[in-house]
């Protein structure tokens, strides 16, 4: 479970599923927002001036501010909003299928890596027992040819045995570690 918790923090794809669903709540959200009224305020500054000489000499200047506080909103909108939140929700469901079913793999080739791993360990474990008992079968024969009670044949077939068990050792050992870069691999 350990191994099943680091993947599912250090995985890319299931932040991605994270963020889609945070994207689709903030859209629904704003949606929401276009049904509730909108207040606007505006604000114009004016300066005229006007100089004219018609007889008189005639100067006027004028300043000002403009105020405006707005409201508006929607009466009607012939069910956009509606739908859009619908489509909002069928795509939030989408993307939760799609992490479920991502999460499901996930677990699926971390269980089968891990499952892997121990039947390296035990598959090792035999042909390290198999090594030994070659070994101790080679001791005796080696024996027996100091006695003369053997022939240089058993001999090698015996080593034949003995050199065979070590490379199966070997074999596993190398299994043990392939599944193990596996795990680490899903890990990062």
């Amino acid at each position: 479970h350990e191994v099943i918790n680091r993947i599912q923090q250090n995985d890319e794809n299931l932040r991605s599923f994270d963020d889609d669903m945070l994207m689709l709540n903030i859209d629904k959200d704003i949606l929401s927002g276009q049904k509730k009224p909108r207040i606007g305020l505006q604000t114009s500054l004016g300066y005229n001036l006007n100089n004219t000489n018609a007889g008189l000499i005639l100067l006027n200047q004028s300043a000002g501010v403009t105020a405006a506080l707005t409201a508006t909103w929607n009466l009607w909108d012939g069910g956009h909003i509606k739908r859009q939140k619908e489509i909002i929700d069928l795509r939030y469901n989408i993307v939760q299928r799609q992490k479920s079913a991502y999460l499901t793999t996930i677990k699926s080739r971390a269980q089968s890596a891990l499952s892997r791993f121990k039947v390296a360990q035990q598959v090792s474990a035999s042909y390290a027992d198999n090594l030994a008992i070659a070994k101790e079968n080679l001791d005796i024969v080696l024996e027996k040819l100091k006695l003369g009670s053997t022939t240089p044949l058993e001999v090698s077939d015996a080593q034949q045995r003995y050199n065979l068990a070590g490379q199966a050792l070997i074999n596993s050992q190398f299994d043990i570690l392939s599944a193990h870069w596996v795990i680490e691999r899903m890990v990062e």
